[in-house]
């Protein structure tokens, strides 16, 4: 099915609302059309700021805190304001890739992550209602579970989808295009959206381990067997464990991948 036409001008997916908290972030003048470098320049660095926001130490209590909202909004309005670039066909062939293979699949995810908080929005409206019912008449328990156990259901959805989409935006953020090996990296949750620096986990034969920060490429290689095994087994569940005499490197090799990195 083809995608739906974008809006006249990117600036209305920015949208304005008690639900949409971007943390003072200061809205951007609509961009020309079509978008200019500029344009395209100051898109990115509004969703990397709004990123920084909402995955930083600013708490919802915070007045610098950007909601799920306001970040799917603005990765939103960075993305058209790419794709209607007459400047993107000749960009370098590194930009294109990292386009299509990497932004692309992220405003994908995000797209549904914005369905799920929908029909997370939806149970609590429901559950809200068969709350108000119940005072002062017999409780209906029975109604009440079934839209306690949905509501349940959709918060895992949304909390496995988010931790997709956050995956996905800090790997393409570790790019090496973005980032040279010194810089510091973005941490990159694990498949089951536990966030690995600094987290004590069990290595079989060895142990506790806490893992260290892998903010750059020499963190990567100077990883110890047992801090491999305990990044591998959270980046690569399903994997079969590597054994031999080359097993450090091999790790050590396919956790960079996991971050976004190639050693």
């Amino acid at each position: 099915m083809a995608a739906a036409p974008p809006p006249s001008n990117p600036i209305t997916l920015l949208i304005q609302g008690p639900t949409y908290r971007y943390g003072g972030l200061v809205r951007p003048l609509p961009p020309q059309l079509p978008s200019t470098t500029e344009d395209i320049i100051e898109a990115t660095r509004l969703s990397t700021r709004a990123g920084e926001r909402h995955r930083g130490a600013y708490g919802p209590g915070s007045p610098l805190f950007v909601n799920d909202n306001a970040f799917a909004a603005c990765l939103q309005y960075q993305h058209a304001v790419t794709g209607q670039s007459l400047v993107l066909a000749g960009a370098p062939p590194w930009f294109q890739a990292w386009n299509a293979q990497s932004f692309q699949p992220l405003v994908g995810n995000l797209t549904t992550l914005q369905a799920d908080v929908t029909t997370l929005q939806g149970d609590v409206t429901a559950l809200q209602g068969d709350v108000a019912a119940l005072r002062g008449v017999p409780a209906d328990i029975t109604a009440l579970r079934a839209d306690v156990t949905a509501l349940r259901a959709d918060v895992t959805t949304v909390k496995d989808n988010l931790n997709t989409l956050t995956i996905r935006d800090a790997r393409s953020r570790n790019s090496k295009h973005l980032l040279d090996d010194n810089e510091p990296f973005y941490e990159v949750p694990f498949s089951d959206g536990r966030s690995p620096w600094g987290l004590v986990v069990h290595v079989p034969n060895t142990g506790n381990v806490t893992l260290p920060r892998l903010d750059n490429l020499a963190a990567v290689q100077g990883l110890s067997l047992a801090e491999s095994h305990g990044y591998f087994a959270g980046y690569f569940p399903t994997h079969p464990v590597i054994t031999g005499p080359h097993t450090l490197t091999r790790q050590r090799t396919m956790i960079a991948s996991a971050i976004g990195r190639i050693l």
